[in-house]
């Protein structure tokens, strides 16, 4: 008997065997194929999750148009089958709502209060980690840690550094869009950890033209 090892979750392995013995120089045929799937496992890695919030101008509630991008694993854990958004407002956790969805978008209405947001990816082993954002209150004010942002590029590549006030802060966001578009969900966004530059391909944007 052997033990195979190191086999990829939710991938089909056609499996052979031939053999030899000690007084002969030469190998047999090959057996027949025998074909075994691999189970699948849950997602391992959490969906990268960004969000536009849009004020609305008559009232105190917003539209959260949340999306995200499921984080590319190799070898993949299984095909997913959809995502499960879960928010409440921050102090009150009894009153989390559950919205499922098999696209990488979604928009939500919520009233003035600061919420917690959760999405997670699953298939049929499981659910990923959750991916969590906060929306802050209509209240609230953020403080401009940003003081100074400045834009650069070279043949390839484009070129974004800030100075903040809060140096001891570790993680951002940068996003980008076209400067006519509309459409909250037609935004990219990658988040920088541990550093204050950020560098993407020229392929990335739409040359200017006049």
């Amino acid at each position: 008997s052997c033990n195979l090892t190191g086999l990829w979750d939710s991938t089909d392995y056609s499996v052979a065997i031939r053999c030899i013995n000690n007084e002969s120089a030469f190998w047999s045929g090959w057996s027949g194929e025998k074909i075994e799937s691999m189970e699948e496992k849950a997602p391992s890695g959490k969906v990268d999750l960004w969000r536009v919030i849009e004020s609305s101008h008559s009232s105190r509630n917003r539209s959260v148009h949340l999306m995200w991008k499921p984080l590319k694993s190799f070898p993949p854990s299984g095909k997913i089958l959809g995502y499960k958004i879960q928010y409440f407002p921050e102090n009150k956790s009894a009153s989390k709502m559950t919205n499922n969805s098999t696209e990488k978008k979604l928009t939500l209405f919520l009233n003035e209060e600061a919420h917690i947001i959760s999405v997670t990816a699953y298939n049929s082993a499981g659910e990923s980690p959750e991916a969590i954002l906060r929306i802050p209150s209509t209240d609230e004010k953020s403080s401009r840690m940003i003081e100074t942002v400045m834009t650069s590029t070279t043949n390839e590549e484009v070129v974004v550094q800030w100075i903040t006030s809060e140096p001891e802060t570790t993680k951002y966001v940068v996003e980008w869009y076209e400067e006519l578009e509309m459409d909250p969900f037609g935004r990219s966004w990658q988040y920088v950890s541990n550093s204050t530059e950020w560098k993407n391909n020229k392929s990335m944007f739409i040359s200017y033209s006049c």
